[in-house]
């Protein structure tokens, strides 16, 4: 089966969406490296932040309120007025930041009074990757991504703000798989997704290089008709699901761009491969429109009760939200307010001029 390069390309990002503290520690920074980006340091303090209570687990009560808060964030939510600024050609669907908003918001949990925040190693993301259709006729997305938080009762809960889209909020992994999997993954006898459970640094899959559809090596995570072939991976033993496997940092790192590598997740764009060293190679780059800018911004600039609380609308003592780009990367790139995406002429070398957007042939 084949589909045409650009609607292929753009479905790879589309949808994609009372506790008990203890004492202050100093850090909790298992699973970060040092990072030089300044974007990516601000998000390093948010995401490990120093001094706050810690607490290994939430009460549902809990879970439920921070699900709240990511549900209504100011820039990430669904609702969101402006939401279309950051994606106007509908091709990226963001639940890689909602995701995000998730994590930072069990982060900073802790700033409010006689609260605490969640532990890293109770924060994982949950990927389902694949060939996920709404109809039977038609490729429609190849990922989608959920953060996951561990209950009290040692339970890992599914964090997801689009699930209210399908009648659903918070729920128990496997209660997720199967609703995601009858939504999206119904037009075989066996489910044909693939689950996978990361550290909460993994942002995506590494789409960055991309095959066309019956050529795809089984080598890549992001693969569709092509079962990837790595083996070795873990059982989630947190499931009663015998087919979500765990990938620990090192494994995550070789297959996901992580907010904790040097050569990782890139807040600004992505810029995706497709069909590399083929005759239909080209490169196309999505721009975030600062969307992570924002995001960022949000939980630095937000006070301890907006943390659980959004306000409706971005707060106009915070300053102007800026959508656009720089213009000499708007002339590079030929990108716009109205348009995210472009293919990149294929004799295109990286310029480093252009800061982290990187081109490469």
């Amino acid at each position: 089966m084949s589909y045409p390069k650009v609607a292929f390309v753009l479905s790879a990002l589309l949808v994609f969406g009372s506790c008990k503290t203890t004492k202050p520690q100093d850090s909790d920074t298992s699973g970060s490296s040092p990072i030089t980006n300044t974007l990516e340091q601000r998000y390093q303090t948010l995401a490990y932040p120093q001094n706050l209570p810690i607490v290994q687990s939430f009460p549902q009560s809990e879970i439920d309120l921070l699900y709240s808060s990511a549900k209504h964030n100011t820039i990430s939510s669904l609702n969101n007025p402006n939401g279309q600024k950051y994606d106007p050609t509908g091709g990226i669907g963001y639940c890689y930041g909602r995701a995000m908003a998730v994590n930072l918001a069990a982060k900073q949990w802790g700033r409010q009074p006689n609260k605490a925040s969640l532990a890293n190693s109770s924060i994982k993301k949950l990927f389902v990757v694949g060939d996920m259709r709404e109809t039977c006729d038609q490729t429609k997305w190849r990922f989608h991504v959920t953060t996951i938080v561990k209950r009290d009762d040692q339970k890992w809960i599914a964090l997801d703000p689009i699930m209210p889209s399908l009648g659903a909020e918070t729920l128990e992994v496997d209660e997720w798989v199967k609703l995601v999997r009858n939504t999206w993954d119904k037009c075989t006898a066996e489910p044909i997704t693939r689950l996978y459970v990361t550290p909460a640094e993994a942002i995506l899959p590494d789409i960055t290089l991309m095959d066309p559809v019956g050529t795809e090596p089984g080598t890549r995570i992001i693969n569709v008709d092509q079962e990837f072939s790595n083996i070795g991976l873990e059982k989630f033993a947190y499931s009663g699901s015998n087919d979500i496997h765990e990938l620990n940092h090192t494994q995550a790192s070789k297959y996901f761009l992580m907010t904790s590598e040097a050569a990782g997740f890139d807040f600004e764009n992505i810029n995706i491969t497709y069909g590399k060293s083929t005759p239909e190679e080209e490169v196309f780059s999505y721009y975030y429109h600062n969307y992570f800018h924002h995001l960022i911004e949000f939980f630095e600039k937000a006070s301890p009760a907006q943390i659980a609380s959004p306000p409706t609308s971005w707060p106009s003592t915070w300053g102007a939200l800026n959508y656009g780009i720089e213009q000499e990367v708007m002339r590079a790139t030929n990108l716009s307010e109205t348009s995210n995406v472009r293919a990149v002429p294929s004799d295109a070398k990286k310029d480093n001029s252009l800061g982290s957007f990187e081109f490469y042939k």
